[in-house]
């Protein structure tokens, strides 16, 4: 999302705000939210106008702001220059530094920024970028693009339609029931896909990566993350340096990888008949007995057809160090 220039920004106190307001808003209309430390809860709904409930512990923690450029509205929420400062360390030096921001309503294209925090997401129709440095995101029933950046936490997505983008330094992310394309790099933490339908690229360096269900297409890169997928109906496709793979493909398989070191294992349905072409130029490759595995000094290959009727699927891998196995 580009950031829109504010202008003109009129600012009224909680106090002369109340904690409760409803906004006309039209077309086009903007909201942005920054805070040090805050639970924002967007909730998506028919209504034409927007709800604003602002609930400070305390005095006054945030102040609000509308302007317009001549085209849209912008709507945003932002820290008072009077608030505490958060420690470094993460620490409060106020306990009540806390504040509850919820809007309901119309949807509206966001930007939620919190050092730390939980924004909840649920039935957004209007694309959302939201960044948290330490804390929690959840997600449910949104759809249209979303954009998710955690540094240190959770992340849950749950029943989304529309593309999905997830960067994370040091965070635990779980996607249940997604339907669009998926973007999503991990830095450290594990990653669970479960039921996903569409195009999906996988970046992890630490930590584990697993895929329940779906169909479409994926893509992975592993450093020293380890990949496990079932159940998946459709194509697979990565590289590994250290870390494992392990895929259960469905009935036509359609995989493609390449390791260095890491060990690659797929398994396949009985009497698949998936033609095989396996390599690894100083690791084991294991297959059924009834197949011959090529030996030229170091590297050990074989080109072949699992037994079955089938005949459609192909398993290709190619390993530097790695172990292959394919059952």
């Amino acid at each position: 999302m580009k950031h829109p220039i504010i202008f003109s920004l009129i600012f009224c106190g909680l106090n002369a705000l109340a904690s409760q307001q409803e906004i006309d808003v039209k077309e086009g209309s903007h909201l942005l939210i920054s805070c040090e430390e805050a639970t924002v809860t967007l909730v998506g709904g028919p209504q034409a106008k927007l709800k604003i409930v602002l609930d400070p512990v305390g005095e006054s923690l945030v102040e609000f702001a509308s302007s317009n450029d001549g085209n849209s509205d912008y709507f945003q929420i932002r820290d008072k220059a009077s608030r505490p400062k958060m420690k470094q360390t993460g620490k409060h030096d106020d306990s009540k530094n806390h504040v509850r921001i919820e809007i309901s309503g119309r949807s509206l294209p966001a930007e939620i920024h919190l050092r730390e925090g939980q924004v909840t997401l649920q039935k957004w129709q209007k694309e959302v970028y939201a960044h948290v440095q330490k804390g929690k995101i959840i997600a449910k029933e949104n759809s249209n693009s979303l954009v998710l950046h955690m540094q240190k936490g959770e992340i849950a997505v749950t029943d989304h339609q529309g593309k999905l983008l997830i960067d994370s330094l040091q965070a635990s992310a779980m996607i249940k029931e997604l339907k669009g394309d998926l973007e999503a790099q991990s830095f450290m933490g594990d990653l669970t896909l479960e039921k996903f339908s569409g195009s999906g690229a996988i970046n992890a360096n630490q930590g584990s990566v697993k895929v329940v269900g779906g169909s479409g297409s994926l893509q992975f890169e592993l450093q020293k993350a380890n990949l496990q997928s079932t159940q998946f109906d459709g194509r697979v496709e990565g590289q590994s340096q250290e870390g494992s793979v392990a895929i259960q493909a469905g009935k036509d398989p359609d995989v493609n990888i390449k390791s260095q070191t890491g060990k690659v294992s797929v398994s396949t349905t009985a009497n698949s008949g998936a033609l095989l072409n396996l390599s690894s130029a100083e690791g084991d490759v294991i297959v059924p007995a009834y197949l011959k595995v090529s030996r030229d000094g170091s590297v050990r290959s074989l080109r072949g057809r699992l037994k079955g009727e089938s005949q459609k699927g192909s398993i290709f891998v190619r390993s530097q160090e790695g172990v292959i196995t394919v059952r």
